[in-house]
Parts: C-alpha cells; structure tokens; sequence
C-alpha cells in the first residue's frame, strides 16, 4: 500500500526519509530546509491551539516556542563552529523533531522543566528589576530623543523660537 507521500513523490516513506536525512547532511540549503522543519508544523499547529477550547495544547506548544528561541539565541553564537561539522544540521533537525514531539516526553517538556523552569523560578525577580530599569532608560532617551526632533523641526519652520517642554508632553 502506498503512504499519503506516493501522491507527491514517486517513492515510499523510509525512501523518503532515507532522502531527507542525506539531504540534511550533505546538501545545499540544509540550514533552510531544518529551519522550515522547526518553524512550520509548530506554527501550524500553534494556530490551530490558540483556536482550539483547550488551554494544555496552549501550554504545549508556547513551551515549545521558548525552547526553540532559547535554542536559537545559543545558535546564533555557536553557528559559527558548529556548522563545520557535517551532520549538524541533521543532528539539528533530530533535536527539533524531539521537540516537538507528540508525546509528554519530548523534548520541550523536558528540557523545559529539567532546566528552563527552575532557572526562571530563581531569576525572574532580577530578570525583571533589569527589564524595568532598562524600559525607564529607553523610555527617557526616545523622550529625549524626539524633544530634540520637536526642536529642530520647529528651529528649521521658526528660527529662533524656542518650543516649551510643555507644548511637546
């Protein structure tokens, strides 16, 4: 019996399979092609939980969210090094599969709360003293920031008219 691919591709899943993991190893465009992976099946199914009554799909797939952008943050910085090797980006989709695995298990669940979970737990206080300390300094440099705008619109329209700091609250 044919699988649901036979109607798009002319051979049966473990073919399928076998050609997508040595495409990951050795073939142009790994990187795109793992990322579409991660990105597009939880996207879809995210949508479909921010639709759905129930909140556990919810929880499900933003804990997969903070996984794949913590995972993606450490990349970032690491790319450099760990694309030289050649079965990154199938050891790369491999780890984002577990991820998002439909089972308690997966990944997300589990590194999420084996590591994620407890280092918020005892951070987030300081997390959020440093987030508000810095939106108060880039809420005073943006005010500042267009007072200048404001005046030198008004010095190009009016030279020599200075604009109150009242008339620009």
């Amino acid at each position: 019996m044919r699988s649901a691919y036979a109607l798009f591709l002319p051979f049966d899943d473990i073919s399928f399979i076998a050609f997508l993991g040595l495409y990951l190893m050795f073939g142009y465009g790994a990187s795109l092609l793992c990322n579409l992976i991660g990105f597009v099946y939880p996207a879809y199914v995210s949508i479909k939980a921010i639709e759905s009554s129930s909140k556990d799909d919810d929880t499900t797939w933003l804990t997969y969210w903070v996984v794949y952008g913590l995972f993606s943050v450490a990349e970032f910085f690491s790319d450099t090094f760990l694309y030289w090797f050649p079965f990154y980006y199938a050891g790369k989709c491999i780890f984002l599969l577990w991820c998002m695995a439909p089972v308690s298990w997966n990944g997300s669940q589990f590194l999420y709360h084996s590591f994620i979970r407890p280092w918020f737990l005892k951070h987030h206080q300081a997390v959020d003293s440093v987030l508000s300390d810095l939106s108060g300094h880039a809420l005073n440099a943006a005010s500042a920031a267009s007072r200048e705008v404001f005046q030198a619109l008004a010095n190009s329209l009016t030279p020599g008219v200075e604009v109150s700091k009242e008339a620009m609250k």
